[in-house]
């Protein structure tokens, strides 16, 4: 939210300089080197003399109408007939805070007038909610703690970055917690903003729209698995419509803490996933020909597979090819060896280092009964899709998804420069 001249963007939204300064506290007056502020306390507001000589005249910084930072400009900004508007609006920006049961989320995004998204941060933090709830059915109360923090730090981590607005959702941890429900209402009043608490279906419907907005894909039926902490969903349909969705307690943390392991997959625990993923998907049709898988564990394994192949991969996962041979490879190494040496070794992240075979397993096993050999990698999924239904936000299809990530990056890096412009058509 920047203040320069005659308006002020509050929340997307101009408004007038006078009714900004009124928001802060701050008389205005006019100027003949344009309209500055008079400030009402010691010296804020009232033209100076710059170290140059020059008059100066101030720039207020307000976030929400609150008037956060008051920076000394030369007069010339405001001299001049009018013209283009230098500080056009920027993007909506919108967080979508994901309470999963393996890590809480936050997505932050702008949305252009055109519907174009460009991710713009993401930050993760690893609570294993699902696997406390699956030993215990509840959330104890240092858990309680835990989530209601964390919460918060994501939230605030949103609005110092700038957020128009915010969704937070909740997945099968809090879902099905016996304390959810006081958990969810801590949360809520925490952060200023209602948690919903989505079911199986309804995530499995967000993850389907997420997936499929960062991936090319024909103009044929689509398969997307989300494998989560506490859940897998699979659903199926073409563009926006479902056909089938279905939601399975096969998530990895949950799958973790029923198999009592720590650290190695001994081969009958490797057993009890197969027979619990064959029990579970037993009657679901076949896959279609086009199939997405996203999650975190998803990510990490392409990181995984990637590795044992030599091969580098960027920042992003989004598009590499996970086929069942590779998972298979990378599980036989996987399992027999601790969490500490899959860190080393493979570059796993701490966090996922325990439960990392488990959900090999979870996803090789459901490759196979949906008669899956590969499927590509999508970097969204359930948060984005959050975002483009809370939006009513329409789904590129095919060269339009690079298009629109051509063009964000574009708009966000060289707005004024023709050139780019003409290298992304």
């Amino acid at each position: 939210d920047l203040l320069v001249g005659t308006y002020v963007e509050d929340r997307g939204t101009r408004v007038g300089l006078d009714r900004c300064l009124e928001l802060g506290g701050i008389d205005s007056r006019e100027s003949s080197r344009g309209v500055v502020g008079a400030g009402t306390e010691g010296e804020g507001g009232q033209q100076e003399e710059g170290d140059d000589g020059e008059e100066t005249s101030h720039v207020v910084h307000t976030v929400g109408g609150s008037i956060q930072e008051c920076t000394m400009v030369p007069p010339w900004v405001f001299c001049g007939p009018p013209g283009p508007d230098p500080y056009p609006p920027r993007q909506m920006r919108v967080a979508v805070l994901d309470l999963g049961s393996n890590s809480f989320r936050m997505q932050l995004s702008e949305v252009g007038p055109d519907g174009a998204i460009a991710d713009i941060h993401q930050e993760r933090r690893l609570l294993h909610l699902g696997g406390v709830v699956g030993r215990h059915g509840h959330l104890p109360e240092d858990s309680v703690r835990l989530a209601v923090t964390t919460a918060r730090e994501l939230v605030d981590l949103a609005e110092r970055v700038g957020c128009d607005r915010l969704y937070a959702v909740a997945t099968s941890a809090l879902r099905e917690a016996a304390n959810g429900p006081e958990v969810v209402d801590l949360i809520s009043r925490s952060i200023g903003t209602q948690v919903r608490v989505i079911d199986g279906l309804e995530e499995a419907h967000l993850s389907f729209l997420g997936a499929q907005a960062s991936i090319r894909l024909d103009d044929a039926p689509v398969t997307v698995l989300d494998l989560g902490g506490g859940s897998l969903e699979v659903a199926s349909g073409l563009g926006p419509d479902l056909d089938t969705s279905t939601s399975h307690p096969l998530g990895v943390s949950r799958m973790h803490a029923s198999l009592g392991v720590d650290e190695i997959l001994d081969p009958g625990s490797r057993a009890r996933v197969e027979a619990s993923v064959a029990e579970e998907l037993d009657g679901l049709p076949p896959a279609a020909e086009q199939v997405i898988a996203v999650g975190g564990a998803v990510r990490a394994l392409a990181r995984v597979t990637a590795k044992r192949a030599g091969a580098w991969l960027p920042d992003s996962t989004n598009h590499v090819r996970l086929d069942r041979t590779a998972l298979e490879g990378a599980l036989e190494e996987l399992a027999p060896i601790t969490a500490e040496a899959r860190v080393e070794e493979f570059g796993v992240s701490e966090g996922r280092a325990a439960d990392l075979p488990v959900a090999a397993a979870i996803l090789i096993d459901t490759m196979s009964v949906l008669g899956i050999e590969a499927m590509v990698v999508s970097d969204w999924g359930l948060r984005m899709g959050v975002l483009i239904d809370a939006l009513d936000l329409p789904l590129p299809r095919g060269e339009e998804v690079w298009q629109r990530s051509a063009e964000a990056l574009r708009r966000r890096f060289l707005a004024d420069d023709p050139h780019p412009a003409h290298v992304a058509d």
